[in-house]
C-alpha cells in the first residue's frame, strides 16, 4: 500500500473508492505528459486523483460519477505543453484522450461529462454546448466543481497563501484545506 492508499484509508474511503483510486493511478504514464517531473506532471496527476476520489466518495456521489471524476483527474492537464498560464489546456488535454483513445471504456454520454469538465476545468464553455442531455447538467456540473476543487488543492504544495478557501466548491474540499496538515505527507511523494 503507497502513502495516497494510506491516506485515503485513514480518511473512511474504502472498498470500491480506494480500487478507483488504484485503478486510474495506473493510468497516470510519462508519455502522456510533457513533462512527467514537472509541476503539471504525474505526481500532479496522482494528487489531483487522490483529492478527486477523497471528495468524491465524501460527496457522497454515485460510484459512477466516482469513476468519472477519477478519469478527469488523471487526464486534465496532458494538452499542456507548457507550465504557463493557459486558458486552453483543457481543450487540448481533451483532444490528446480523445485521440488517444484513453476514455474508450466509458460510455458517449459519460464520454461527453469528461470533455466538459476537462475542458472547462480552465475555462468556461456553456454546458448547452455539449451533448449532455439536460437532466444530467446538475451531475455534470457538481462534477467540474469536484475537478476544479481537487486541481485547486494540489496549488497548496506551493504555500497556503496559493489557496484561497472561499473558492472551494465542495464542503469537503474546505475541510480538506482546513485539515491540510494532515495531508503533508502525499505533497513530497510522487
Amino acid at each position: 500500500m503507497n502513502v495516497y492508499e494510506e491516506q485515503l484509508r485513514a480518511h473512511g474511503v474504502c472498498g470500491a473508492a480506494l480500487s478507483l483510486f488504484t485503478q486510474f493511478a495506473g493510468r497516470i504514464l510519462p508519455e502522456l505528459f510533457f513533462a512527467p517531473d514537472g509541476i503539471h506532471g504525474m505526481g500532479h496527476a496522482r494528487r489531483v486523483l487522490f483529492y478527486a476520489v477523497l471528495i468524491a466518495d465524501h460527496e457522497k456521489i454515485s460510484l459512477e460519477d466516482q469513476r468519472l471524476a477519477a478519469a478527469m483527474a488523471v487526464y486534465h492537464d496532458i494538452g499542456r505543453v507548457d507550465d504557463s498560464y493557459d486558458l486552453r489546456h483543457g481543450v487540448l488535454s481533451w483532444k490528446k484522450a480523445s485521440g488517444l483513445r484513453l476514455l474508450e471504456d466509458f460510455s458517449p454520454v459519460a464520454q461527453e461529462q469528461i470533455r466538459f469538465c476537462i475542458e472547462n476545468h480552465c475555462g468556461r464553455i456553456p454546458i448547452t454546448q455539449y451533448d449532455l442531455p439536460p437532466a444530467l447538467h446538475p451531475a455534470t456540473l457538481r462534477l467540474r466543481k469536484i475537478l476544479k476543487d481537487a486541481d485547486g488543492l494540489d496549488r497548496w504544495r506551493f504555500g497556503a497563501d496559493s489557496v484561497d478557501p472561499r473558492y472551494m466548491r465542495t464542503a469537503t474540499a474546505r475541510w480538506i484545506f482546513a485539515h491540510r496538515d494532515d495531508f503533508y505527507p502525499i505533497l513530497y511523494t510522487l
